[in-house]
């Protein structure tokens, strides 16, 4: 009903807000005011008469004035510009297959324009580690996570998890975590790995990166080419072989340190937990953990369409606390 309202509107205002000029009696087109095109009299248009032929098309209960299509129009346009999003938030590690059940829910039509997601990752603070966190599944993973932590805050949500989800593709967990494996996906998804923000969030600026592969890169661009980084080999269970940590800038790490400490302030500590604001229920959120395959506290259920389910009812409150319905209906008869 809201949308016909609005639609109304948007004909009705076209027609009535922006009326053609008064016509004067003694203009008129082919002679005098009585005169003639042809053998059909020419009728002067007038903003009462051009209203008068409006309301005469349409059933008096959708006349509206042109203040009234306005202020319509700007409901309109405010909801448009400032549609409301769910907050959703994951929990999650890059090399856990927990963390990967989000996937299918993004990818039914509709749901990414309606959410704001955000992935933050499950870890410890240490000074002393290598990318001062220490990660379940060692140093790989805590690279793995703030490379994505990297994605999220350069690209947009359809972009960054097109990459996560082609990082975890394949025999997963892979080389997830390796930089060579998040450019490929990143140019994959069509997006400039170094333009974009991405490649500068992990390796940091020319100025900051002291790895072999981008002295190559750099060198290779100089010369009109490119080298793009060797992906590692797998041992038999498909886990990187002899891998070395690669570097990771400063903002990355920072990213990572920061994500790993709003985690533990947010209380939680599996991976995956997904948390789902709430505008319907008590206590403000809905939760469901899968860890090691198993699903606890899912009281909305746990498949992908359970989950489009509650996203589509907290969208649709949301939207209903937005547009103020007896501000929209008051302004007609």
């Amino acid at each position: 009903m809201r949308t016909l309202l609005y639609a109304v509107a948007l004909a009705a205002g076209s027609a009535i807000a922006s009326p053609l000029p008064d016509t004067p009696a003694e203009d008129n087109i082919g002679g005098s005011a009585s005169g003639s095109l042809g053998s059909h009299p020419v009728a002067q248009v007038t903003k009462a008469s051009q209203a008068a032929m409006v309301q005469e098309s349409s059933p008096p209960h959708l006349w509206v004035t042109s203040a009234r299509a306005q202020k319509s129009l700007e409901i309109y346009d405010n909801f448009i510009m400032n549609q409301p999003r769910v907050n959703v938030s994951l929990y999650a590690m890059s090399r856990c297959p927990d963390a990967n059940v989000f996937e299918e829910v993004l990818k039914k039509e509709g749901i990414a324009d309606k959410v704001d997601l955000s992935i933050d990752y499950i870890g410890r603070v240490d000074k002393h580690a290598t990318y001062g966190v220490d990660c379940m599944h060692g140093d790989i993973e805590c690279a793995g996570n703030a490379h994505q932590l990297c994605l999220q805050a350069n690209l947009d949500l359809k972009e960054w998890f097109g990459v996560v989800t082609c990082m975890n593709y394949g025999k997963f967990p892979g080389t997830v975590g390796t930089i060579s494996t998040t450019r490929k996906c990143v140019e994959t998804n069509g997006v400039d790995y170094w333009r974009s923000g991405v490649g500068p969030c992990i390796e940091g600026q020319k100025r900051d990166r002291q790895s072999r592969h981008a002295q190559n890169v750099a060198r290779a661009l100089r010369e009109g080419g490119e080298v793009l980084p060797q992906a590692p080999m797998l041992d038999e269970d498909g886990e990187p072989e002899n891998m070395q940590p690669e570097p990771l800038s400063k903002e990355a790490r920072q990213r990572l340190r920061e994500s790993v400490q709003k985690t533990k302030k947010d209380g939680v500590a599996k991976s995956c937990t997904i948390r789902i604001d709430s505008t319907i229920r008590r206590g403000g959120v809905r939760q469901c953990v899968v860890d090691g395959g198993v699903w606890k506290g899912c009281d909305d259920g746990h498949s992908p369409s359970d989950f489009v389910r509650v996203i589509e009812e907290e969208f649709k409150n949301l939207v209903d606390q937005m547009i103020d319905e007896k501000e929209a209906w008051h302004m007609y008869p």
